[in-house]
C-alpha cells in the first residue's frame, strides 16, 4: 500500500524499471538505485538519507515516518 495509519507501519517498497515495453529491473544492480525520504521534518531526511539506502527493495517501518512522507528512488546510472 501507499497509505498507512502512524505507528502501523511494515512494509516494502519496490522498484519497477522499464526501458520501453521491457522491465529490464533485474538488469539492473541494487547499488544503482538511491532511495530518498522527504517530510517536514528535514533534520531527520538528513539523517536518514545519508544513511544511503540503496537496492530495488526497501523495508519501511514505523519508525521511518513520524508523520508524513515521500520516499523517493534515483536510477544512478553506471559509468560502462
Amino acid at each position: 500500500g501507499n497509505i498507512f495509519k502512524q505507528g502501523t507501519v511494515d512494509t516494502y517498497l519496490e522498484v519497477q524499471i522499464f526501458s520501453w515495453d521491457d522491465n529490464i529491473t533485474s538488469t539492473i544492480p541494487d547499488t544503482s538505485i538511491i532511495w530518498t525520504s522527504s517530510s517536514d521534518d528535514i533534520a531527520a531526511d538528513t539523517i536518514w538519507n545519508n544513511q544511503h539506502k540503496k537496492g530495488k527493495r526497501l523495508k519501511i517501518t514505523s519508525e521511518d515516518i513520524s508523520h508524513k512522507a515521500t520516499f523517493n528512488c534515483e536510477l544512478i546510472p553506471s559509468n560502462n
